[in-house]
């Protein structure tokens, strides 16, 4: 079986780009896309979460202050809204 999967993100439609996290377990968010955040490839990552009737609508903006972001974790099964300004690829590791 695969050891990680290559996902390319592309700015082409508008930026945005609807990905499955395909890992078997969760990861943080930074570290998946440190990288990304510092070159300012990604700039926003939204999620929902139809169970939280409060706050379904999950968020993380790199250049926001940490306490206004609440998405920490990327998790296995979930769907990920990621806006791009360039080409990425994500390499993430199972």
């Amino acid at each position: 079986y695969p050891i990680s999967t290559q996902i390319t993100l592309s700015p082409t439609a508008g930026g945005w780009n609807l990905v499955g996290y395909p890992a078997g377990s969760s990861s943080e968010v930074t570290a998946i896309f440190l990288e990304h955040f510092t070159s300012g490839a990604i700039s926003l990552i939204y999620t929902y979460h139809a169970s939280d009737s409060i706050d379904p609508w999950k968020l993380y903006d790199p250049a926001a202050p940490d306490y206004s972001n609440d998405l920490d974790l990327l998790d296995p099964g979930w769907g990920y809204w990621i806006y791009v300004t360039q080409e990425v690829i994500l390499d993430i590791a199972h």
